[in-house]
């Protein structure tokens, strides 16, 4: 065998290995990207389930604490507040608003499907119109926290709930 032959040899050999190696990685990057396609799943179903829990904690907190739903019937008829339940009025509005922020920040990373999302903005039209005792806490929450503008969809939307409502806000966050 001389020099020539063992050069094609070699080469050849050369070749199939890189090819070997091509096939390798092409299988890893697969199993890689099924990975995180399963991340993602993953981060999608704890995303929306934070967004629903904290909505069905509140729901059940008005439903078996008779305190809870004394408080939500003068949210519905506009009694007047104790200091007491003027806190928790306040500390209701600033969840209610902090996971509607959320779930914009979840949608816009692409976290949240859009459906669920959509009831969500949809439920700032129904919360804020049928509750006229807690649209100024709300109003309140909307000074404090979005004053930014880092939540766009959130925030036009409690804007124009609220003013639709006849509710003052302190100050315009635009």
């Amino acid at each position: 065998m001389n020099l020539d032959s063992l050069n094609k040899w070699l080469t050849l050999l050369a070749n199939f290995g890189v090819i070997a190696g091509i096939a390798f990685l092409a299988v890893e990057i697969s199993q890689q990207s099924e990975s995180l396609d399963q991340s993602n799943r993953i981060a999608m179903t704890n995303a929306e389930a934070s967004i629903r829990m904290t909505s069905s904690s509140l729901q059940d907190n008005i439903a078996n604490n008779p305190e809870t739903a004394t408080l939500y019937v003068k949210f519905l008829t506009n009694e007047q507040l104790t200091p007491i339940e003027a806190i928790q009025s306040y500390s209701i509005a600033s969840t209610l608003l902090q996971n509607w922020i959320l779930a914009e920040r979840y949608f816009q990373q692409g976290l949240l499907d859009e459906p669920v999302f959509n009831g969500l903005i949809m439920s700032i039209d129904n919360i804020i119109d049928s509750l006229p005792g807690l649209r100024p806490l709300i109003a309140q929450q909307y000074d404090v926290r979005l004053g930014s503008g880092q939540s766009p969809i959130v925030n036009s939307r409690i804007l124009s709930a609220l003013e639709r409502n006849g509710q003052q806000i302190l100050a315009n966050p635009n």
